[in-house]
């Protein structure tokens, strides 16, 4: 089945999907911020309850309507910091700090604009290395934003890193969705696009075979 209704939230630490399913390529999506004080974010009307009882509409199978919520957790990223330890033009070595505890012991370190963790650091610095021009038409201004779309795109490098016959078709599907959206933002990944393009075709392979 086909998704015809997307809704997705992207927070500092998880991303929210939640879709009605039917036979229909029709597509609405947006993107928010999770937050505590504004509970209300989302589409009120997103479809009416006459449309979904319609028996022609193809919501509702034998009295039942499948409603899919997904929800990815990310690595934190907190929202305030301390004053920077150490700035050498292209690495700042930033403290974090939060309400939460576990939070008060996080690292991060700016790379190229981004804030990741620490752990993170060689990984994003060789991304950097191998593609100077990955953020240079980045349209985000807004910093926890970026934060959170880098950590999509280490999730779909991680994700494309698979051996084909390791790659199920949700894996391809997150892929191709979260690749769009990276795009859509700005980042340069016609690289990525083509490991995609090649996963795809040996899957295609694997299964054939």
């Amino acid at each position: 089945m086909e998704t015809i209704y997307t809704i997705s939230f992207y927070g500092s630490k998880s991303n929210f999907r939640a879709f009605i399913r039917k036979e229909s390529r029709n597509v609405a999506e947006g993107r928010k911020w999770f937050d505590k004080k504004a509970p209300e974010w989302g589409w009120e009307e997103m479809i009416s309850l006459t449309k979904l009882n319609d028996i022609n509409s193809g919501f509702v199978v034998n009295g039942e309507l499948m409603i899919v919520a997904e929800v990815e957790t990310f690595e934190a990223v907190s929202t305030s910091q301390v004053a920077a330890v150490r700035d050498d033009s292209e690495w700042t070595l930033l403290g974090y700090y939060s309400s939460s505890e576990e939070d008060k012991d996080d690292v991060t370190v700016v790379v190229k604009g981004f804030h990741v963790l620490d752990s993170q650091v060689n990984q994003v610095k060789e991304i950097f290395e191998k593609h100077p021009d990955l953020a240079t038409n980045l349209v985000l201004k807004n910093q926890n934003l970026k934060n959170v779309y880098m950590g999509f795109l280490l999730d779909l490098i991680k994700t494309l890193s698979k051996l084909p016959k390791e790659l199920t078709e949700e894996d391809l599907n997150f892929a191709d969705s979260t690749l769009s959206d990276l795009t859509n933002a700005g980042f340069m990944l016609d690289w990525l696009r083509l490991k995609l393009n090649r996963a795809l075709e040996k899957q295609i392979a694997c299964d054939a075979g």
